[in-house]
């Protein structure tokens, strides 16, 4: 399974963090001028007033996932290492973590009926596919048959998982 979408420009600096906050922290979206930011994967990152990283929550299963911060002078990428690989080769989209991004405000008043995603599917795929389409409260919004793809949005509480397919 594939994202469609361009990708940015690469990082020039790296550092690594896997801190994980209590597993009771609720599921909201400003918290004292703190934005908690969900990715794709079903983590959360949380960032100050000054979007700045102060704490990642990985999604449960996800515990043990290594996860990088890449900083540029326009975004800070927060990337779990199963995604990495799909990066590098351009299936998933590096916009999909950049926390900077993510905290725009308009960005998130339009998924806040769910994150859309444009999904393209390798072949026949029909595993994938249906895979896609049972998880959790994902919604096809519309089919491409040319390219292969469907246009879907997650529920604001299912992601689906990067690495899974």
């Amino acid at each position: 399974m594939a994202l469609t979408a361009g990708m940015a420009s690469p990082a020039t600096a790296i550092v690594t963090t896997t801190t994980a906050s209590s597993p009771g922290t609720p599921n909201i979206a400003r918290v004292g001028g703190e934005q908690r930011i969900p990715l794709v994967t079903g983590d959360t990152v949380t960032v100050d007033a000054k979007g700045r990283i102060v704490r990642f929550e990985p999604a449960k299963g996800r515990e043990r996932v290594p996860v990088q911060v890449q900083r540029t002078k326009d975004s800070t990428l927060v990337i779990p290492a199963d995604a990495q690989r799909l990066l590098a080769t351009g299936r998933l989209d590096q916009r999909l973590f950049d926390v900077k991004a993510l905290a725009e405000p308009r960005l998130r008043k339009s998924h806040g009926a769910g994150l859309k995603l444009i999904v393209q599917y390798e072949g026949g795929a029909a595993t994938a596919r249906a895979d896609v389409r049972a998880a959790g409260d994902t919604q096809v919004r519309r089919t491409f048959p040319t390219i292969n793809a469907d246009a879907i949005r997650t529920s604001p509480t299912t992601r689906p998982g990067c690495g899974t397919r």
